[in-house]
């Protein structure tokens, strides 16, 4: 509690924690899938808060001061900001001393946030960029999604599991397992407090971009006209409350699951009301979820590797811009 409520920012300490950053950023560029990743949203939300980087950039970095973060501090870390969590068996007096330590935070500055819209798409818009000597290309598409309180987000996280979110979906069955193009092709919803991406990712040999690309296309179209099955759909709900249930095995993760809801303002729940709510989806619920918030003709790309292999590909896919990686 004190590093919270009495924070020390030593310029030794900030200096280290800058350079540790700085080599972080450099490394970046070593990692194709990671790279493609970060400029995909980038790309994708444009000048919204979620499309700059997290990590910072190194001109910046270097200019930040001890005093910068002191001032930066006392602005987000008050009474009206901080999410604290305990579990654990303790009694009443904790309880009150942790209150009365928490109430001597600052009071700080109320600030309030106006957040741009991400930029519509029209059409297929894509990012190739340029990367001669890999021996496979990166892609990433998709779309921006859905809040995390958005009424379909379960509806959504249901259906992505179906498109590409385990072994057994359709973009893994027919590309990995049936074609044999990629070790590993996934969809994800990802929600966030304002707005949420829908996003495909995967990477091929540079000679199977186009048959992947097509064959991807293809299934999400389908995906989104037809829907899916019920059989689909109750294989869906028992691995996804699966997986909900080995997320909340640890007193840590009931903390991180108490928190994650009011930080995105949702009404607090227990493990068994997610479990009920997922149980009562239909099929007419998951279908017009995917129909209302999934467009396979509007979609961004970004692919990296050696963009002469496929250029004329995606030129037929709409527009292209080239970049340099």
């Amino acid at each position: 509690l004190k590093l919270l409520t009495q924070p020390i920012f030593s310029p030794e300490n900030v200096e280290r924690k800058k350079q540790h950053q700085i080599s972080n950023i450099k490394k970046i560029s070593e990692e194709p899938e990671l790279f493609t990743e970060l400029t995909f949203k980038s790309y994708l939300f444009g000048p919204h808060p979620y499309g700059l980087p997290s990590y910072g950039k190194i001109s910046d970095l270097k200019l930040i001061t001890p005093k910068d973060i002191g001032l930066h501090y006392k602005k987000l870390f008050n009474p009206s900001s901080v999410i604290f969590i305990a579990t654990g068996d303790f009694d009443d007096d904790f309880k009150n001393t942790l209150k009365l330590k928490l109430e001597s935070l600052p009071v700080g500055i109320s600030q309030e946030v106006h957040w741009p819209r991400p930029p519509e798409i029209r059409g297929s818009n894509i990012w190739a960029i340029d990367a001669p000597d890999a021996t496979q290309t990166q892609i990433i598409f998709g779309q921006p999604g859905v809040e995390r309180k958005d009424p379909d987000y379960l509806k959504l996280k249901i259906a992505s599991v179906i498109l590409g979110g385990s072994f057994s979906s359709r973009l893994n069955e027919k590309i990995r397992v049936q074609g044999g193009l990629t070790y590993n092709i996934s969809s994800e919803f990802e929600s966030e407090l304002k707005t949420g991406l829908f996003q495909v990712s995967t990477s091929t040999k540079n000679e199977n971009v186009e048959r992947v690309l097509k064959e991807s296309l293809n299934i999400l179209h389908k995906f989104v006209e037809a829907g899916v099955t019920k059989e689909e759909l109750d294989t869906a709900k028992n691995y996804f409350i699966g997986m909900l249930s080995r997320s909340l095995e640890t007193p840590e993760d009931h903390a991180v699951w108490i928190a994650t809801g009011k930080f995105y303002g949702l009404k607090p729940e227990t493990l068994q009301d997610v479990v009920d709510e997922i149980k009562a989806l239909s099929l007419v619920d998951i279908n017009k979820a995917i129909k209302d918030h999934l467009n396979s003709d509007n979609l961004k790309f970004v692919l990296l590797g050696p963009t002469n292999k496929y250029l004329k590909y995606l030129q037929t896919l709409g527009l292209v811009e080239l970049k340099k990686f």
